[in-house]
């Protein structure tokens, strides 16, 4: 529900905070595919973002109907569409000591709360 400068920064930043850390990605969920389709539309405005293989959106009532097997969009460029679940199976090792997910991040996060990004990524 953010505005274009607000994403734009924010895939930029996703892209340069991924962009050593293979097998690391970043799953945008989307209220709809009218979402998907504009945010898609507006990002291969970036000329940074063309080639990015691992920023990701997937419309929210799709991830509902098909769980792992829904298609994941590339935020941008022409790469293919891939499964949720070709992403969750990558075998190699992603630890974080933020505890990402769980009851007392999203706690964190609800309450106004946040955390630097480098923070999260060492």
């Amino acid at each position: 529900t953010q505005h274009l400068p607000v994403m734009s920064q924010k895939l930029l930043a996703y892209r340069r905070a991924l962009a050593e850390r293979p097998g690391w990605h970043v799953l945008f969920v989307v209220p709809s595919l009218a979402r998907l389709r504009w945010l898609r539309r507006r990002a291969n405005r970036i000329p940074q973002l063309r080639g990015w293989t691992s920023g990701w959106l997937v419309d929210l009532a799709v991830l509902r109907r098909l769980g792992q097997m829904a298609p994941l969009q590339p935020i941008a460029g022409d790469n293919p569409v891939t499964a949720l679940s070709v992403i969750l199976s990558d075998p190699r090792r992603r630890e974080c000591e933020t505890p990402v997910g769980s009851p007392e991040w999203l706690e964190l996060l609800a309450s106004g709360g946040g955390e630097e990004l480098g923070g999260a990524l060492e």
